[in-house]
């Protein structure tokens, strides 16, 4: 395989990959969209007190799925060279939002 094939597969394996994280992207966000309707209904409904610890959880996951979309647009334009770099922090930006999404869940059941 010529180096113009292996770069255009590689090419190719970058795309894909980018498209699977903004599709996490769009999934993440509409989850804490509904997170956040749903504690909006319930607190207005007088069901549930959200308590501060919960309104800082909630604050968290919206700052890292932030984080998150900057990683995902530093992937998007990283170069060759640093595009190894870039996946590992948004792998591990992903982590973070997966974690804060759990902690806020923790905190609702």
């Amino acid at each position: 395989m010529g180096s113009k094939s292996l770069s255009k597969a590689t090419s190719g394996t970058r795309l894909a990959y980018a498209c699977k994280a903004d599709t996490k992207l769009i999934e993440t966000t509409k989850k804490l969209d509904g997170i956040k309707t749903k504690l909006e209904r319930a607190t207005a409904d007088g069901r549930l007190d959200i308590s501060e610890s919960l309104r800082r959880a909630q604050r968290q996951a919206e700052a890292q799925l932030v984080k998150y979309q900057h990683r995902l647009e530093n992937l998007k334009s990283a170069s060759e060279d640093s595009w190894a770099a870039a996946k590992a922090e948004l792998e591990d930006a992903q982590e973070d939002l997966a974690r804060s999404l759990k902690n806020i869940m923790a905190r609702l059941i």
